[in-house]
């Protein structure tokens, strides 16, 4: 009886003498992970001109702490898609104030469809980015996004205040979600 036992005995000892190697592996591995998304957000965000709001505005999500670059794309676009719904939420208040010209009242009813455009560009960038297209297609839906707050900009000539500074902020989190595309996009 002595050889089956041995036979049983050694493949036994294999097999544990594997587990602590894997257990390390395996925690290697979760904290490689758990970092991951911490120093992507850092190093796409030393790029950025507003690295405070781009770090803030990253970690708003808390997927980000272990995301990869697409994971991160995702959280980017979707941080300056919720900046254009609470641009449209402004806008709106603004349109209801009677008080105002009626020329301010068209510049900001064509900021609202402006707005509305950006929010359609920002969810088409994420069709783009979940689909796995061309990671132009995502450049050039954030691109236009852009051009949007550019558009609303340019209807209130002369009353560019009243949404100057949302549409600065809005502009920064697409430029985020740009600088996270360009990472995508060449591996960084």
């Amino acid at each position: 009886m002595k050889p089956i036992s041995t036979i049983f005995f050694f493949p036994f000892v294999i097999c544990f003498s594997f587990v602590p190697s894997q257990i390390s592996a395996t925690r290697l591995v979760a904290t490689k992970t758990t970092t991951n998304g911490i120093d992507l957000i850092q190093n796409i965000c030393q790029q950025a001109h507003a690295k405070d709001i781009c770090i803030n505005g990253l970690r708003s999500d808390p997927n980000s702490l272990t995301a990869d670059l697409k994971g991160l794309a995702l959280i980017a676009i979707r941080v300056a898609a919720s900046n254009a719904t609470d641009t449209s939420e402004h806008l709106k208040l603004l349109l209801n104030d009677d008080s105002m010209d009626p020329a301010v009242q068209q510049g900001l009813t064509d900021c609202m469809d402006s707005y509305i455009d950006a929010s359609q560009q920002l969810d088409d960038s994420v069709v783009s980015l979940l689909e796995n297209s061309n990671q132009v297609d995502v450049r050039a839906w954030l691109l236009a996004a852009v051009a949007a707050a550019d558009t609303c900009e340019d209807s209130l000539k002369g009353n560019e205040k009243l949404l100057q500074q949302k549409n600065l902020v809005f502009r920064r989190f697409c430029n985020i979600a740009l600088l996270v595309n360009r990472a995508l996009t060449t591996g960084a």
